[in-house]
């Protein structure tokens, strides 16, 4: 004959598993809860570190001397990546920059005579640019171009001849959060 506590070693009670079911449920909800806010800021660092990214690798391709992808191809003056109203919406374009032909301005020039899309990327869903800030104002667009063959970077506001020493580009979350790609007319380029 086995006493009371030896049968209550072999298992749980009803009310042990209920609390632990409770438990787990309770940590599940939390979690969950949480995860939209974590994926936009997850999606939002992806963003800025992608830009970031190819903007180094923009910065490559000038000092490697790289052909563009012409007929036939043709090393640019400079290569080139544009953010702004121009571009498809929530991406940015990396462009060769060839016009105005003999003289290219370090811009992204769209139109009759354009420069040369190397590629178009797109910002994460639910990523967009909110604005560009200058050390002197703020817009809506900025090019950031790379002299081919020594790299040396130019940052223009707008359509080009205001040329500034660096430019923060904050992107926004559907939440509101933001992150900052900098990038400075030495070449520096990070996020924060």
């Amino acid at each position: 004959h086995t006493s009371r506590a030896e049968a209550r070693d072999g298992g749980f009670t009803m009310v042990e598993i209920v609390i632990i079911i409770s438990i787990i449920l309770l940590i599940s909800a939390t979690m969950f809860s949480n995860f939209p806010l974590f994926y936009q800021r997850i999606s939002l660092q992806r963003s800025g570190q992608g830009l970031a990214l190819v903007l180094r690798k923009t910065q490559n391709m000038s000092l490697a001397v790289k052909q563009a992808a012409t007929v036939p191809p043709k090393i640019p003056p400079a290569f080139g990546v544009y953010i702004g109203p121009q571009a498809p919406a929530n991406s940015y374009i990396v462009f060769a920059d060839f016009h105005p032909p003999g003289n290219p301005n370090g811009v992204y020039d769209a139109g009759a005579n354009k420069d040369f899309v190397v590629e178009t990327d797109k910002f994460e869903s639910g990523i967009s640019l909110s604005v560009v800030l200058f050390p002197d104002s703020s817009g809506p667009e900025v090019n950031v171009s790379f002299s081919v063959p020594d790299g040396a970077a130019k940052i223009t506001k707008g359509s080009g001849s205001d040329e500034k020493v660096s430019a923060e580009i904050i992107l926004t979350s559907l939440n509101g959060q933001t992150r900052k790609v900098v990038v400075r007319s030495t070449g520096q380029i990070y996020t924060k």
